[in-house]
């Protein structure tokens, strides 16, 4: 476990952050500008080069109450604010693996991500002798990686060059000529170094500002190709980013919301909906349910309330019209995704469709119940039900007008009516509600 502390640091008063190194994934931290995730940053890379506020931040940054504290599996360590160097005293010895397994990248300007360009000026040289001696190998992996991300892209030749333990890339071109990797586009260079910093096996990377020079579509398959690296690499990648694209597919637990309150910063969990809302402004849902009718919709509603209260994705009940019509809608959904991702997106419909195959369809479910209607009716049929209706020829059979009359006359609320059924058929009905608590994150 990696746990950081900021104690009056610039504008932030508190602010805890703790990431678990045997997860090996993604984490997203986003947040309205001014709330901290630079300042983060900056304080993580100060593990590795001590001199990052001092080059990368205005002065006065700090005060005689400023402290930064680390703790990494069980060892701990705190910089603390020095007067005679009116800064953090960072000279304290640290263990030669703090230095070495965690690595940030800054955005724009105060980045290393196109700071290697001098290296690469230097080595020039060996590079080009290399390339002549035919001294070089072909990075198979980081090849699939640039083409998952780029496809179309043509990285046939990339060349893989050692010179002084250090790895250089190039394509390479008939005629002894070739494209050094800082003359690629600017975001094929950053993937590469990314690329070069996980293949290290860094136990945490740090990227403020991720989705600088990529592409939409670029940001989006880049999550694919760094969860896969990660678990290769046993490597975790926490980055921060404005990018709605990216931020829609993350995966549950891989998204925080960084948000700062009277200089007090709080980092917690959240899903893209509430993103989406409240750093954006738009309204959305993180998963949707299609269903046949608002009686259904309102009693799957009830369920949730009832048997998922921890749900942590946002979500809306929609009622189509006819088992048909949800199940054709869920379809139309997974090949466009105007609601959301199809794996996001699940259609409910009674227990009376279970003999039709659109009931046996992927993603599709029925409720325990013929229908709230059938098992209402049901109910009244037996001589403990707990109202009676002033005259029971008025439903004439009919379980629809039961449950009307029984709102009408103010016998029971729909409320109450979905109430009875889940107490009557608890058992099933909690059961069912897993497959409900699974797709809200419950």
């Amino acid at each position: 476990m990696f746990r950081i502390r900021l104690r009056n640091v610039q504008h932030i008063a508190s602010l805890d952050f703790s990431v678990d190194l045997a997860r090996h994934g993604l984490l997203a931290i986003v947040g309205k500008n001014g709330s901290g995730k630079t300042t983060l940053a900056r304080a993580i890379r100060n593990l590795s080069q001590a001199d990052t506020f001092a080059t990368t931040a205005g002065a006065g940054i700090f005060g005689p109450q400023s402290e930064i504290s680390y703790e990494i599996e069980g060892i701990a360590r705190a910089f603390t604010f020095d007067p005679k160097i009116g800064s953090l005293n960072c000279r304290q010895p640290l263990p030669s693996m703090w230095r070495t397994d965690f690595s940030v990248e800054l955005s724009i300007p105060g980045g290393d991500r196109f700071n290697f360009f001098k290296s690469l000026s230097e080595s020039d040289l060996e590079i080009r002798r290399a390339l002549a001696l035919e001294d070089f190998a072909v990075p198979t992996e980081l090849i699939g990686l640039l083409q998952g991300i780029y496809p179309g892209s043509d990285f046939q030749n990339l060349v893989e060059i050692r010179v002084r333990n250090t790895y250089y890339y190039c394509v390479h071109q008939p005629g002894g000529r070739y494209i050094r990797e800082d003359y690629l586009s600017s975001g094929e260079y950053f993937l590469i170094n990314l690329y070069k910093r996980i293949r290290l096996r860094k136990k945490l990377i740090f990227v403020d500002e991720i989705d600088i020079s990529l592409d939409a579509s670029a940001q989006v398959r880049l999550l694919i190709e760094l969860r896969r690296l990660c678990s290769t690499y046993q490597s975790n990648v926490a980055f921060t980013t404005h990018s709605l694209a990216m931020i829609r597919l993350l995966q549950p637990g891989e998204l925080r919301y960084l948000s700062l309150t009277r200089g007090e910063a709080s980092i917690v969990p959240s899903s893209f909906g509430y993103v989406n809302s409240v750093l954006y402004g738009f309204r959305g849902w993180d998963r949707y349910i299609l269903t046949e009718d608002d009686v259904l919709k309102q009693f799957l509603e009830h369920m949730i309330a009832r048997y998922c209260p921890d749900a942590f994705q946002t979500y809306l009940v929609i009622y189509v019209g006819g088992g048909g019509n949800v199940t054709d809608m869920l379809d139309q959904n997974a090949g466009e995704q105007f609601l959301a991702p199809r794996e996001y997106v699940i259609a409910v419909l009674d227990g009376d469709q279970r003999k039709y195959r659109r009931a046996r369809r992927e993603r599709t479910y029925c409720i325990p119940l013929e229908s709230v209607e059938k098992a209402l009716f049901a109910e009244y049929a037996k001589p403990n039900f707990p109202h009676r209706l002033a005259d029971d020829g008025v439903i004439g059979g009919d379980p629809k007008r039961l449950f009307k009359e029984l709102s009408r006359q103010g016998l029971m609320s729909r409320s109450r009516v979905y109430e009875f059924l889940c107490e009557r058929h608890h058992a099933a009905v909690q059961a069912f509600s897993r497959d409900l608590a699974q797709l809200l994150g419950a």
